[in-house]
């Protein structure tokens, strides 16, 4: 086509991509840009709703505060030690001491504060920092409790590659019509994951999506058909997932015009002021939803069901709720339970350390 244009046996072509490499053999009028990939997951779902206790702090804030607990236990049972070497007073044992600092975290401290100074202002600066956490994890806790937290969805290829045991396939459209992308591109992020997909066409690679623990890269406006007329229910909600970032692999289409032509200019003008308008938006928009009425009239006709995933994502859609149910103190529970188990192990092993040495 390049070469018929530019001999002048035609005037202009359609659907052209736009080269740097073509513009002294035609000139070119962009009239749309390209459709760009982006990358397809299952829905951000509920985090598990018994572990919303826990979720206030992240893991390292916990490792801190325990490491806390336990430093300022020793640190206190340690002056008492010392202060017991000089005086002759009875100190405190090493577990006292420890669950000494752990009430304080909790703002039920003994009644009885240490008699020494030092031990006094130890417990002063633990009050302060024991105030300032436990109010960060109410307000915490209740923001949790408030807005149920979900998993973090997949918007970019470092989110795909950050994935543990995670496999993501390509439409077979682009792995085939671009087969110089998996091993001549030169970013290494690129080159990744094109090297890691698996061709599939749509139909096999939103399938998969639906099982879980899968993406599938595909162009923008293709998906966003196929997911509008199969993959959504009557009311609007569907299981998948479309990545806020895109990504180009194509220049911009235009129109081809050859050298000289006497209306390339005002061709040109035309197509800046329908895409400035907003008109060739619009157009895109408007064909897409006809597109997707005529795909829901024709399964309708023929009674075919949505695509329903094979998992249970029930927790998918589930509204905002301010009032605390059983599944929202399954944490606590849990904590309780633990804590008694706890209890009872010890138990045994002190009657067990009993018996041996009075033997």
């Amino acid at each position: 086509m390049i070469g018929v244009i530019q001999r002048g046996e035609v005037d202009f072509s359609l659907a052209i991509t736009i080269n740097p490499g073509r513009l002294p053999f035609m000139d070119l009028a962009r009239m749309c840009e390209s459709d760009p990939i982006i990358i397809t997951s299952l829905r951000p779902q509920f985090l598990p709703r018994y572990l919303v206790i826990t979720r206030p702090f992240t893991v390292n804030v916990w490792i801190y505060l325990v490491l806390s607990v336990m430093v300022w236990g020793t640190s206190l049972w340690l002056l008492e030690k010392m202060r017991s070497g000089l005086t002759g007073e009875k100190s405190m044992t090493l577990n006292r001491s420890i669950f000494y600092s752990w009430a304080v975290v909790l703002e039920d401290p003994p009644p009885k504060p240490p008699r020494h100074i030092t031990g006094q202002m130890l417990l002063g600066w633990w009050l302060a920092a024991s105030l300032v956490i436990s109010a960060g994890f109410r307000s915490s806790l209740v923001a949790n409790l408030s807005v149920q937290s979900k998993t973090k969805p997949i918007d970019s290829y470092e989110d795909l590659l950050s994935q543990s045991n995670w496999h993501w396939g390509i439409h077979d459209t682009i792995s085939g019509g671009q087969p110089n992308i998996r091993t001549n591109d030169q970013d290494p992020i690129l080159r990744k994951i094109y090297e890691k997909s698996e061709s599939k066409s749509i139909e096999e690679g939103l399938e998969k999506v639906l099982e879980g623990r899968y993406s599938f890269l595909i162009t923008r406006t293709r998906v966003r058909t196929d997911i509008a007329s199969k993959y959504t229910d009557k009311f609007g909600r569907t299981y998948i997932y479309i990545s806020k970032q895109f990504y180009k692999i194509l220049s911009d289409f235009g129109w081809g015009f050859r050298k000289g032509a006497p209306y390339y200019n005002l061709f040109v003008s035309t197509f800046l002021r329908l895409i400035e308008a907003g008109i060739m938006d619009h157009w895109i928009e408007d064909s897409i939803a006809a597109r997707i009425r005529e795909i829901r009239r024709e399964r309708k006709e023929a009674q075919i069901d949505d695509v329903t995933p094979s998992i249970d994502l029930s927790n998918m859609f589930d509204a905002d709720e301010l009032i605390l149910r059983t599944r929202h103190m399954i944490g606590i529970y849990l904590v309780t339970l633990f804590g008694f188990l706890i209890a009872v192990l010890t138990f045994f092993a002190e009657q067990i350390i009993h018996r041996y040495y009075t033997q």
